[in-house]
């Protein structure tokens, strides 16, 4: 975990999501904004990941759907958009719910796992936790798209 997710007494804030039927958290300081369910305007050409560009406050946001880049159905035909900044732009990400914000000890997290999780790139992954009965992914978002992928999303924007 980075220093810049951890907190003066050794703790980490983090806020609880869900895609698909995994469960994810991130740490806030990471969170730029969260959206409701808004008007994406699709962009031909674009990877099948990209659910298309919204326009924010004149900002125009790509928008990555993270049930089709992790390869999960999603759970409702609502969502939400996590907006976190990636190099020098903002990246909007659709996941299925966002719950609550939580306060983790670093007793509490959980070395990364050896093995990749249902495709996930391991890089994006930097610890887990147990809540109630659900092991919960610690998440870097940044890292959630190969230098392909990423490549792929500012080929996109420069068109757009």
């Amino acid at each position: 975990m980075s220093s810049h997710q951890e907190e003066a007494h050794g703790s980490v804030r983090v806020m609880r999501f869900s895609v698909g039927d995994l469960g994810f958290a991130i740490a806030i300081t990471e969170i730029r904004e969260i959206i409701p369910k808004t008007e994406i305007r699709s962009v031909p050409q674009a990877p099948g990941f990209v659910e298309g560009v919204l326009n924010l406050r004149g900002e125009i946001i790509p928008v990555v759907d993270l049930r089709k880049l992790f390869g999960v159905e999603p759970t409702t035909a609502e969502y939400k958009i996590i907006l976190r900044q990636v190099k020098q732009v903002t990246v909007g990400y659709i996941v299925d719910q966002v719950s609550h914000v939580l306060l983790l000890s670093k007793a509490e997290i959980l070395d990364r796992p050896p093995v990749v999780i249902k495709g996930l790139p391991k890089e994006c992954i930097y610890g887990l936790f147990q809540q109630e009965e659900e092991t919960v992914i610690l998440i870097d978002l940044s890292e959630a798209m190969n230098s392909e992928e990423v490549h792929k999303i500012n080929e996109l924007m420069s068109q757009v």
